[in-house]
């Protein structure tokens, strides 16, 4: 199973921003190591409830249906659900016995990128050659987050100050 994630990092110095990213992802090899199945046949027949008389099961060829007698302004009908599907009357169930492996990471796709910045208040602007992003300090949340308006407006990753 793979997890692609996406890891961004700031890094200030006195006079430049240096901004590091890639994508990843996370992985678990599984090992199946026993195969189950387990089939069941159904009889044709209905069922009605002891307890709550409104309540019946019906078993047809293709399903195993749960009834409920509903009373509408028109006269009592009956409601069904399809609880189990079956085929020819049988259900089969299967499933798997796993063992998982460690979690392994693999980065693809890394970039740096340098940037001046300018901090005015609570506003950072970086910028480059073809970048420029603007930013908001949350300083009771700890975060810096930005928005990039050159050379197209997308969002950035939240940056942890923590």
């Amino acid at each position: 199973m793979k997890n692609l994630q996406s890891r961004a990092k700031l890094t200030f110095t006195n006079s430049e921003c240096i901004y590091y990213s890639d994508e990843g992802f996370s992985y678990t090899t599984v090992e199946v190591i026993r195969h189950y199945s387990q089939t069941t046949t159904y009889v044709a027949q209905s069922y009605t409830s002891t307890v709550n008389l409104e309540l019946s099961l019906e078993v047809t060829e293709n399903a195993v249906f749960i009834c409920r007698m509903v009373d509408a302004m028109t006269g009592p009908y009956k409601d069904m659900y399809v609880y189990i599907k079956l085929d020819n009357f049988q259900h089969t169930k299967t499933w798997d016995e796993t063992v998982s492996s460690d979690t392994e990471e693999c980065s693809i796709n890394p970039k740096e990128e340098t940037f001046s910045y300018q901090r005015n208040g609570d506003e950072v602007i970086l910028t480059n050659s073809s970048k420029k992003w603007i930013g908001r300090l949350d300083s009771g949340a700890w975060t810096l987050s930005f928005v990039q308006i050159v050379p197209e407006k997308k969002e950035m990753p939240k940056f942890s100050l923590k």
